[in-house]
């Protein structure tokens, strides 16, 4: 491989991605593009340098030029590479030479193959497989479209738009469909069938393919290959089947299903993502998983805990009941999926704001997009995206609503989209949905709504969505207690959650959970009559997961977060492999398990180390140690409360934590311990600690750390309130320590500290908390009511 890369149309997401991946490889990378853009903005701040505009003396020495496929050939740094005789690749030739020492796993189709191949990566990730990855698109609570691991697996998603997706030769192909797409290269859909054809049969020999099995035409292209296959779908010819589909009365339109093998029941998936094409999408994940040989429960956990790529059904914002989601669809099948996804969520309207993208595609498929579009309620149509395209075809934005209206379809307008926002203030009501579509710009739309709809609130409408009658109507349970180390904390927590809610005129009731047996916590919510369950239950039981399946099976509303994400944040050790898969900071760990703690030289890192169970809270069992002596007896410690021991490289530095109330960080605390770090009794006694609300650090790097809080607690699906601490080392560069997903709520607990500083006091921090619960459970009987 050369050392040395110069890519045209680097700001493009797909040689933009590649761009990172060589920069990730040690990789000296130059580039241009037409226009400044995020990616180049990103690209610059990893090292690459990126000129504004083509020109030939951009070329700078590289050796190796490398570009997209929207680039002309009349571009004048491709003219300057062909005559300097300089070698030249297409984005997916370079891809597929960088996948060549990897297994490779590629996905690839018409429709679903960025979502597809964000879940196998994070699938993979998950199960500790450290894969390099590239996905058309960022995976949310991450700002990355590409990684480089140190494993030997390789997922790609690749284009099939020019035909450019027959240049790999994967390990395992996956093909999620295909259809009547890019008919800007393709002559027909005979064309089409036969590059599918071609691209299975270069699936290596020892390697499989994964097809979706209910499209007939894809089914028959596979079965004719010589190559070993597994289809997958709803259908009953199919190997990996999803039965008992359920939508889950959560008001987010997230599902469950019932996963078969060959007849075989493997169990239960729960998706965070909606639609009928997640399910889809996730068997493919799972079908990877299982030709890896990857444990159905391992495979379970990374799906439940999925929170989508950006722009694929994105929910960006709920004010006043108005929800509003961008999504990237920009074909009439994509729109379709899309549009019935929006239908379930049994929203009062659908307001659609749709972008074409490409005059050629608009005018190919002007009648399908007439039938996809006829599936909203309102429609606002706007400029065609033109994606370097001229407007041979002679199409507009314009023939789209006369052709609706030609359909008896009135409710369909042309604007343009600087008015798009101003008229859908106007017309906007509670319980409606306002859908952006399209893979242009059209995302900012959605962005400048959101805002404009919290700005033009009023304060007492803030005020009054915090109180409304229906909470004191509703019998809430405080839990707290419990049988873990952090009962007396967890009893303080309690009682003074339980006291804010009565002053705020709850109908609420305390529990001191001592029994941890799910017939007789049943029993108990059932017999009292309870609505909704605040858990301040810290430690084990009342923060891994095991409470909340609990609830979830009785049928609870509970506030805090899931069962995923809750088991996910309570184990240090795998919290430490999924943050730092996604190329957060962490400090050099070891996981352990305590069967293989018979020696030192089960530590491979200098001291001083920083020992911890992976499975407990508020820093017990947890030590700093300088000699072998004190590791020997830290491990012992270490080991009496978890079955698994997390070694980490100390960081010298100040420990900060971020506050996140309902995906919104709060001010950045500082931790300033009288102690040797802050464990258990700095956190609890009063006068050992010193906190500073806000952080005494400058705005930049503050803002940065709220960034990376929210990122993580978006990444692992958590939901109402969580905290995230991190150490800075003396060069102020951050390292994440861990998650809580129940902080505390005593008098010396840090995100009621955050929250009061922001303006909220704890009675209404106490409130709010439960609204969202409320919220949740309100949404849950009106679905049900409409099912009835």
């Amino acid at each position: 491989m050369e050392k040395k890369y110069h890519f045209i149309g680097i700001g493009g997401i797909g040689v933009g991605t590649i761009a990172s991946l060589m920069l990730r490889q040690g990789c000296q990378v130059s580039g241009s593009d037409t226009t400044e853009n995020k990616m180049v903005r990103k690209l610059r701040e990893q090292g690459a340098r990126i000129a504004i505009g083509h020109a030939a003396a951009n070329l700078d020495g590289a050796p190796v030029v490398v570009y997209s496929s929207a680039v002309s050939l009349d571009n004048p740094e491709l003219q300057e590479a062909k005559r300097r005789d300089l070698r030249i690749l297409r984005r997916a030739e370079c891809l597929a030479e960088l996948m060549q020492t990897y297994i490779g796993i590629t996905i690839a189709g018409a429709h679903g193959k960025t979502t597809t191949t964000a879940m196998i990566a994070n699938l993979l990730i998950h199960a500790g497989l450290d894969p390099s990855t590239a996905v058309g698109g960022i995976i949310r609570g991450t700002e990355n479209h590409a990684r480089v691991g140190r494993g030997k697996h390789f997922v790609a998603e690749i284009d099939e738009s020019d035909g450019t997706f027959l240049c790999f030769y994967p390990f395992l192909s996956v093909v999620t469909n295909l259809d009547m797409e890019h008919l800007d290269y393709y002559r027909s859909l005979q064309h089409i069938v036969g590059a599918y054809q071609q691209f299975i049969q270069q699936t290596q020999p020892q390697g499989k393919v994964i097809a979706w099995g209910d499209q007939e035409t894809l089914k028959s292209i596979v079965k004719r290959s010589s190559r070993r296959f597994l289809t997958y779908g709803f259908l009953d010819h199919n190997e990996l089947q999803a039965r008992n589909i359920q939508k889950l009365a959560d008001g987010g339109g997230h599902s469950q299903y019932d996963c078969y093998l060959q007849g075989r029941l493997l169990g239960p998936v729960i998706l965070a993502v909606p639609g009928e094409h997640n399910i889809l999408n996730s068997l493919a994940a799972i079908a990877v998983g299982l030709e890896l040989e990857l444990s159905f429960s391992m495979m379970q956990q990374s799906l439940q805990i999925y929170q989508g790529v950006k722009r694929r059904f994105q929910w960006k914002g709920e004010v006043d009941d108005i929800s509003v989601v961008d999504d990237y669809g920009h074909h009439p099948t994509e729109i379709i999926q899309t549009l019935k996804t929006a239908r379930s969520l049994n929203k009062k309207r659908i307001i659609t704001i749709f972008q074409p993208h490409r005059f050629s595609r608009t005018k190919f498929l002007l009648e399908e997009f007439i039938s996809s579009l006829m599936l909203t309620d309102r429609l606002i149509v706007t400029d065609i995206y033109a994606a370097s395209e001229e407007n041979n075809n002679q199409i507009s934005a314009q023939d789209i609503c006369d052709r609706l209206k030609a359909r008896d379809f009135s409710e369909a307008i042309y604007l343009r989209k600087e008015q798009i926002v101003e008229h859908i203030l106007k017309i906007v009501q509670p319980g409606d949905l306002v859908l952006t579509l399209g893979a242009g710009d059209i995302t900012q739309i959605s962005d400048i709504l959101v805002q404009r709809l919290k700005e033009r609130r009023s304060p007492d409408q803030v005020t009054a969505s915090l109180i409304s009658p229906s909470k004191q109507t509703d019998h809430i349970a405080v839990v707290m207690g419990g049988v873990s180390p952090e009962r007396d904390v967890s009893l303080k927590s309690g009682k003074a959650i339980y006291e804010a809610l009565k002053r705020k005129g709850a109908r609420v009731s305390a529990f001191d959970l001592t029994s941890t047996d799910r017939k007789t916590i049943l029993s108990l919510l059932f017999e009292k009559e309870v609505d909704v369950v605040f858990n301040a239950l810290h430690g084990d039981f009342g923060e891994d997961g095991q409470l909340q399946t609990i609830l979830e099976e009785g049928k609870f509303v509970y506030t805090g977060s899931g069962v995923g994400p809750s088991r996910l944040a309570f184990h240090k050790g795998k919290m430490q492999d999924f943050v730092s898969g996604q190329h957060i900071n962490v400090a050099a760990y070891q996981r352990i398990a305590v069967r293989d703690l018979n020696s030192l030289d089960a530590c491979r890192m200098a001291f001083p180390l920083v020992v911890k169970p992976a499975c407990a809270g508020s820093s017990f069992g947890v030590a700093i140690v300088r000699t072998a002596e004190q590791y020997d007896q830290a491990v012992k410690d270490a080991a009496a409360l978890a079955d698994e021991v997390i070694v980490e490289q100390y960081i010298r530095g100040r420990e900060v934590t971020v506050g996140i109330l309902d995906g919104e960080p709060l001010p950045v605390i500082e931790i300033r311990t009288k102690r040797e770090f802050f464990d258990s009794e700095a956190k609890y006694q009063k006068g050992l600690t010193e906190y500073l609300v806000p952080a005494d650090l400058p705005a930049e790097l503050a803002q940065e750390l709220q960034r990376i809080a929210l990122a993580i607690y978006t990444m692992i699906g958590a939901r109402d309130l969580a905290r995230m601490d991190f150490m800075l080392d003396e060069k102020n560069q951050s390292y994440f320590l861990e998650a809580n997903t129940i902080p505390g709520f005593t008098e010396t607990s840090l995100l009621p500290m955050a929250a009061q500083k922001a303006g909220l006091s704890f009675d209404d921090l106490c409130w709010t908390i439960l609204g969202l619960a409320i919220k949740r459970r309100t949404q849950v009987l009106q679905n049900l009511s409409a099912l009835l």
